[in-house]
């Protein structure tokens, strides 16, 4: 599993950085996730075409939602694993959700120095074949105004981009994380961890492309 893990970190480390340095969007679409969700596989890759249906977060209004809510709009429309988290927001055009986002608890964190009350925005996603222009920034704004935190912390999937969209909405990017190992069930089509130890005759070992870890660093915006 060590060495798996070695040469799939540098192969998908060097194959995307080899992209982003040519300024080309490299997506990489795995096979599990392509046959458990292929409908919300097709609809990024329309967006990203420009193919989607928009609605303005001017329009919309920014409403909290339940766990249950949460987690069931994450199953449908987003591509990793649905959580729940402690603070949960719906954005509602015309009583209808169309995007919603995630947030973890405080967590203290110490950095440079300075002690920091850091949160962690867990996920955010879209209705499938829908963009909300500007719903990120708006849930995140009304996060802000309501929790105060001193920074915002979050993971790009680098399987999908290098976080432009983080950028534009002042967030810096701090480190990166390696490819994660998995464990598949081809049989299936489920991931586990390799600590899960659920092995059989149906187990393959495959891993992720990384990730890019961002963070928005909003005491020092607000100085």
């Amino acid at each position: 599993l060590l060495q798996a893990q070695q040469n799939c970190e540098c192969f998908f480390r060097d194959l995307s950085e080899k992209y982003e340095q040519k300024n080309i969007q490299l997506i990489h679409v795995w096979e599990d996730v392509w046959r458990l969700k292929k409908e919300q596989v097709e609809a990024r890759i329309a967006a990203l075409l420009g193919k989607f249906t928009r609605y303005h977060a001017r329009l919309t209004e920014v409403k909290k939602i339940t766990n249950p809510v949460l987690v069931d709009f994450l199953q449908q429309h987003h591509l990793q694993v649905a959580i729940g988290g402690r603070y949960k927001y719906g954005l509602f055009f015309k009583g209808e959700i169309v995007a919603v986002a995630s947030f973890s608890a405080v967590r203290p964190m110490l950095r440079n120095g300075v002690e920091y009350r850091s949160h962690e925005l867990l996920r955010f996603a879209n209705k499938t074949g829908c963009v909300v222009a500007g719903g990120l920034s708006k849930l995140l704004s009304h996060f802000i105004a309501e929790q105060n935190p001193d920074d915002v912390m979050s993971y790009v999937d680098r399987d999908w981009g290098s976080g432009k969209g983080y950028k534009i909405l002042g967030f810096e990017q701090v480190g990166e994380l390696p490819p994660q190992l998995f464990l598949l069930d081809t049989k299936i089509n489920l991931r586990y961890y390799e600590h899960q130890k659920n092995a059989n005759e149906n187990i393959v070992t495959i891993c992720n492309s990384g990730s890019y870890k961002f963070i928005k660093d909003v005491k020092k915006m607000q100085k």
